[in-house]
């Protein structure tokens, strides 16, 4: 559930969310907020076995194939000269995805990734398309 202050749509233009199981156990989380007045937030952790959380730098951002049906931009990090790709969308939403992605690296498995666009969200076609609910495909 999406909790805060406001509406989403007007706190974001555009945000992205990823979870990483990593080789040993640990995980990682990436999360790139851009902001409505410009600004930029990112965060970082990993998260090792024993439940020890740390900080690290984010990774340089990647463009990814937008969405098959409602074209939403993806991007998400990648470091040491990796290439994630799309390996499947699970949501295809006006304003928002849900994707599987899988990178060169062997130590990263399948990452669950999230896209939302807040400008597609303000959009009043979008808003009234909210009460129907949109297709998932099972896993």
């Amino acid at each position: 559930m999406n909790y805060g202050a406001g509406p989403l749509e007007r706190a974001f233009d555009y945000w992205d969310w990823s979870r990483t199981p990593l080789s040993n156990g640990g995980t990682r989380i990436r999360y790139v907020a851009d902001g409505m007045d410009g600004r930029r937030t990112s965060l970082s952790l990993l998260f090792d076995p024993e439940g020890g959380i740390s900080e690290t730098s984010i990774d340089q951002d990647v463009n990814l194939t937008a969405t098959p049906i409602w074209r939403i931009a993806r991007r998400t990090g990648a470091g040491n000269g990796a290439k994630p790709r799309v390996v499947r969308t699970l949501e295809d939403t006006p304003f928002y995805s849900r994707s599987l992605l899988q990178s060169d690296m062997a130590d990263e498995g399948v990452t669950v990734h999230e896209s939302l666009s807040g400008a597609r969200l303000r959009n009043g076609i979008v808003k009234a398309m909210l009460p129907f609910r949109m297709p998932r495909r099972p896993l």
